[in-house]
C-alpha cells in the first residue's frame, strides 16, 4: 500500500533467534505525553542535516517508509538530500526491558529522554540496529528520531519490542526450537526497492516474444510430431505391401521349383539371364528378321525357347500367299549369320475370305553379334 508521499513495506515473516524481542514495527506512538492521539510530528527538511525551517510539518502514524528514486516525502520535494525530525512518546504498559530498532538506508539517530541510544549518522554498514532500555510501566519517555535521506536506498523504520523473558518463557514451555518470528522485509535497506511494474515496462515486450516465440516452438513441435506419425504409418503401409510381395514371391518359387516345371523354369532363368546381360534383344531379333524377310511375308508369332543343347531356337510362324515365299525365308535364314539350322517344320494351306494362303513353322538356332555380346 501507498502513503503519499512514501511507501510502506509489506512486512514478511523471516527467523529471529530466541531471547531478542520481536519488534513491533506498528509500535503505538503518540506526539504528546497524554497520548490522546497517536503518531509522531515529522518535520521534513529539505537538506541532509535538518538546517532551517522544516518544510514540512504532519503527524506520521508509523514510521515505516521506503522512498523510491521517483518519490519524495511530499510533491515538489527533492529525491535526495532531505532530512527528517520525528518527536512524540512512547508509553510502556508494563515494567520490563524493551529493545528499540532502527533501520534506516543512510544516517539515523534515536534519542530516547534527549539521551543519544543509536547513532549511526553517516556511512553505516548494518542499516538494521537495536538497542535494549529497562523502562518502567504507564511512563511516557521521549523519543526523537532523526534521518537523513542523501542518496541511495531511502527507507527509514522504527520501532519497539518488549517482553524479552516472556517470549523466552513461551518458547520453551511450549516445546519449540527457542526462537521466534520477527516480521522484516527482505528489502530491508540493503538493496533498493523494485516496483513490479517497472520490470514488466522494461521488459515486458521481451518476455511476451520470448512466449510467443516458445508458444511457435511448441506448435512446430507438436506438428512435427504429428507428421512423424503420419510417416510412421506410411513406413508400416510399405512394409506390409514388401511383406505381402515377398509372399508371392516366395510361393511363385516355391511353384517353380516343382519337377513338372522345372524344364520350364530352366528356360525362363537363361532368357532372364540373357535379357539382364543384354545378350538378347528382341529389337534386334526383329531386325535380324527384317532383313532376310521376303515382302510378301508377315509374322504371325515369334515364340524363343531352349534346344536340348541349351541354344536360343527361335520358332517363327508366318503366313505367306504360296509355300513358295516360305521355302524362300527359309533359304534367306540359311544364308544370315543370325540363323543356324533353319528347317521347315509345319506348313498348312489356309483360306481366308475365299482366298487360298499357306501357314508355315520354321525353327532356327539364334545367333546374336559376337561384338555385341561383348561389348554388353
Amino acid at each position: 500500500m501507498f502513503v503519499i508521499p512514501g511507501r510502506l513495506y509489506q512486512d514478511t515473516p523471516c527467523p529471529y533467534s530466541a531471547g531478542t524481542a520481536a519488534p513491533n514495527w506498528n509500535s503505538r506512538f503518540a506526539p504528546t505525553a497524554d497520548g490522546k492521539r497517536d503518531g509522531l510530528v515529522g518535520e521534513y527538511f529539505n537538506n541532509p542535516d535538518l538546517q532551517g525551517s522544516p518544510a514540512l510539518t504532519r503527524t506520521d502514524q508509523q514510521i515505516n517508509f521506503h522512498w523510491s528514486d521517483r518519490n519524495s516525502y511530499a510533491p515538489g520535494g527533492p529525491i535526495n538530500g532531505f532530512s527528517v525530525r520525528w518527536t512524540g512518546y512512547y508509553t510502556p504498559r508494563g515494567n520490563g526491558e524493551y529493545t528499540f530498532f532502527v533501520s534506516g538506508g543512510d544516517g539515523v539517530r534515536l534519542y530516547v529522554d534527549d539521551k543519544i541510544l543509536i547513532d549511526h549518522w553517516r556511512d553505516h554498514a548494518d542499516p538494521f540496529q537495536s538497542k535494549s532500555l529497562a523502562l518502567e510501566g504507564g511512563t511516557p519517555r521521549k523519543i526523537r528520531l532523526e534521518y537523513s535521506g542523501s542518496s541511495g536506498t531511502r527507507t527509514i523504520r522504527f520501532g519497539i519490542g518488549s517482553g524479552k523473558d516472556a517470549a523466552l518463557a513461551d518458547g520453551r514451555s511450549g516445546g519449540s526450537a527457542h526462537r521466534l518470528i520477527m516480521r522484516l522485509d527482505i528489502n530491508l535497506a540493503t538493496r533498493r526497492y523494485e516496483d513490479a511494474r517497472e520490470f514488466w515496462a522494461r521488459w515486458g515486450i521481451g518476455v511476451g516474444l520470448l512466449g510467443a516465440v516458445t508458444i511457435v516452438l511448441l506448435a512446430l513441435a507438436v506438428h512435427g510430431w504429428v507428421k512423424a506419425g503420419r510417416d510412421r504409418q506410411t513406413i508400416r503401409h510399405l512394409e506390409q505391401q514388401i511383406a505381402d510381395r515377398d509372399r508371392e514371391r516366395g510361393q511363385a518359387q516355391t511353384f517353380l521349383e516343382l519337377n513338372i516345371n522345372r524344364s520350364t523354369r530352366d528356360q525362363s532363368q537363361f532368357l532372364n539371364e540373357l535379357i539382364q546381360r543384354k545378350a538378347f534383344s528382341w529389337t534386334r531379333v526383329f531386325e535380324d528378321l527384317e532383313r532376310v524377310m521376303p515382302n510378301e511375308l508377315h509374322v504371325v508369332s515369334l515364340k524363343p525357347e531352349l534346344n536340348e543343347q541349351s541354344q536360343l531356337q527361335v520358332e517363327l510362324k508366318v503366313a505367306a500367299d504360296n509355300r513358295t515365299e516360305a521355302v524362300e525365308l527359309v533359304h534367306r535364314m540359311e544364308g544370315s549369320k543370325h540363323f543356324q539350322q533353319t528347317q521347315l517344320v509345319q506348313e498348312q494351306s489356309s483360306t481366308e475370305n475365299g482366298a487360298g494362303g499357306v501357314t508355315a513353322t520354321i525353327q532356327a538356332v539364334y545367333i546374336p553379334d559376337a561384338a555385341d555380346r561383348s561389348a554388353k
